[in-house]
């Protein structure tokens, strides 16, 4: 399993670098001396889609107070055995009607696998199934 984690070690306090980090999308911002729990802490606090941001960041930022806001983390979503099949087919560039041929469906039913991986991988069409699908792993 992979996930995105957009988050900033610095040795710097800097209020213009901690909000460029911040506009940026950084979920966290820790100092480089951060200890071992901390980064653990730090770690699932950003996994459970919350942000992160160690010491007087309120103080040390230009605006006043760090974001509060929840992110959606890109972890992957939860993918069935015959969605996965559908998607290394795809992967393989059969058309669906080959597929249905392969796993001995309805082509309907390819589309609508087809359709729920898109959902489900948050993308608009076959090229963003594949991005995602690689980016993720979940096809070996």
């Amino acid at each position: 399993m992979s996930w995105v984690l957009n988050f900033a070690f610095t040795m710097f306090d800097d209020p213009a670098l901690i909000d460029g980090m911040i506009q940026n999308g950084a979920h966290g911002y820790l100092l480089k001396d951060t200890g071992k729990e901390e980064l653990l802490t730090a770690i699932r606090t950003i996994r459970e889609g919350n942000l992160y941001y160690k010491g007087n960041i309120a103080e040390i930022s230009k605006g006043g107070n760090p974001p509060q806001k929840k992110f959606a983390p890109d972890l992957p979503p939860k993918i069935s055995r015959r969605e996965k099949e559908v998607m290394r087919l795809i992967l393989q560039e059969y058309t669906n009607n080959e597929i249905a041929e392969k796993l001995i469906i309805s082509p309907a039913t390819v589309i609508s696998h087809r359709k729920n991986l898109i959902r489900k991988l948050n993308v608009r069409n076959t090229a963003g199934l594949v991005r995602k699908a690689i980016r993720f792993g979940l096809i070996h």
